[in-house]
C-alpha cells in the first residue's frame, strides 16, 4: 500500500534534512570567515574595531550623512527617509591607511557615479567632522578615529594634558586601548 506510513523512515527523513540544513548553515558560516580573514583592516588589524558600525553626521541643513566603514556611505535626507548611496567600500588608499574609498554609488544626473574619499585623522573618539562636495558627485569626508593615532600621537597628548612642570612623558609609561 502506497499510503503506509513508516514511523522510523519519517524519522530518518527529518533527521537528514536537519543535518542536511545544519551544514549548508556551517558551510555559509566558513565562507564569511574566510572572505573576513581576506579582508584588510590595517596593520595588526587595528581598524577591525570599526567593521559593522555606522557613524552619522548631521550639519544641518537638507543632508545628513552615513558611513558604514568596510561597508557602505550614505547621504541622507532631511525627510529621514530618502538615500542616495555615497560608494560601497572599496580599500585604503595608496598612501597607506590614511584614506578610505567608497565607489560606484548612486549616479547623478547628468554626471558621475558617486564616489567618497575619506580621510582619517587621530582623535580620541570616532567622529565624522566634516563632508564636502569639491566636485559634482565627488565627496570628501573626515573622519575621526582612534584608529589611525600613532605612539607619537598618543606621547603628544599626554603631554598636553599633563601640567606644564617641566617632567618629561615616557611613551611606554601610557595606558593606551589599540581599539
Amino acid at each position: 500500500d502506497d499510503n503506509v506510513v513508516y514511523p522510523e523512515a519519517e524519522r530518518l527523513r527529518k533527521e537528514h534534512a536537519d543535518a542536511n540544513r545544519e551544514l549548508r548553515e556551517l558551510e555559509k558560516r566558513k565562507t564569511e570567515l574566510e572572505d573576513l580573514l581576506e579582508e584588510d583592516f590595517g596593520p595588526q588589524g587595528k581598524f577591525f574595531g570599526l567593521r559593522g558600525q555606522c557613524f552619522d553626521f548631521k550639519p544641518g541643513g537638507e543632508h545628513s550623512y552615513e558611513l558604514c566603514p568596510f561597508d557602505k556611505a550614505k547621504q541622507k535626507g532631511s525627510d529621514g527617509y530618502s538615500s542616495v548611496d555615497l560608494g560601497k567600500w572599496d580599500g585604503f588608499g595608496e598612501s597607506g591607511y590614511k584614506t578610505m574609498f567608497f565607489s560606484k554609488g548612486t549616479p547623478c544626473w547628468n554626471g558621475p557615479v558617486r564616489s567618497l574619499s575619506v580621510s582619517l585623522s587621530c582623535a580620541a573618539d570616532n567622529e565624522i567632522l566634516s563632508v564636502d562636495e569639491p566636485e559634482v558627485c565627488k565627496y570628501q569626508m573626515v573622519f575621526a578615529t582612534p584608529a589611525v593615532c600613532t605612539e607619537e600621537d598618543v606621547a603628544a597628548a599626554a603631554k598636553a594634558a599633563q601640567p606644564n612642570d617641566g617632567s618629561d612623558v615616557d611613551v611606554d609609561d601610557i595606558e593606551h586601548d589599540e581599539l
